[in-house]
């Protein structure tokens, strides 16, 4: 199997594995020959990558780092948090950075969400996270990837700066940012 972006995908090529939506609904079966239609409502989904069957690396399983429960309560966790962000932000003058920034930071934004119900949503959703990367080989399993896919591990290893880069604007402690 062999991971591409939807854009690579050559008349022809079949499906090596099942594609679910942010809900856990399937979308397109393992085996399936994808079409321009397909392709088409993938992206509309933001699904940008699929694992394609190529004849080559067929015998290829790349795993998935995470557990399909776990990433679905990450998504859903980041949406919720994204809204009350959003809800909390509506009185905010938006045209200024230094501004939101500044607000972003204030006692009334904290006020606004500190005790929202997406918070603890995030925290826990970070915490799964976490304990199933420990528990894996994560590492070894983004070395393959490296191997397979540059642009996927890439991508990955973006997401963990950013990540480490809102840790540190949330004011954790290194030790933190390392568990």
């Amino acid at each position: 199997m062999r991971r591409v972006s939807i854009f690579g995908v050559t008349p022809g090529m079949h499906l090596a594995r099942d594609i679910r939506g942010h809900a856990g609904e399937l979308l397109l079966v393992k085996g399936v020959e994808l079409h321009p239609t397909h392709l088409y409502l993938l992206h509309q989904r933001g699904c940008l990558l699929v694992d394609v069957q190529d004849g080559v690396t067929d015998d290829i399983d790349i795993s998935e780092t995470l557990s399909h429960h776990v990433r679905q309560k990450g998504l859903r966790a980041v949406e919720s948090i994204c809204a009350v962000i959003g809800d909390a932000a509506q009185s905010m003058d938006t045209t200024r950075e230094d501004y939101v920034s500044q607000e972003l930071q204030g006692a009334a934004f904290a006020k606004k969400t500190r005790d929202e119900k997406p918070i603890h949503q995030l925290t826990d959703a970070a915490m799964s996270i976490v304990d199933e990367i420990l528990n894996s080989d994560a590492a070894l399993g983004l070395n393959t990837l490296r191997m397979w896919d540059e642009y996927t591990f890439q991508h990955s290893v973006s997401t963990a700066i950013a990540g480490t880069i809102l840790g540190r604007e949330l004011g954790w402690s290194r030790d933190h940012l390392c568990l």
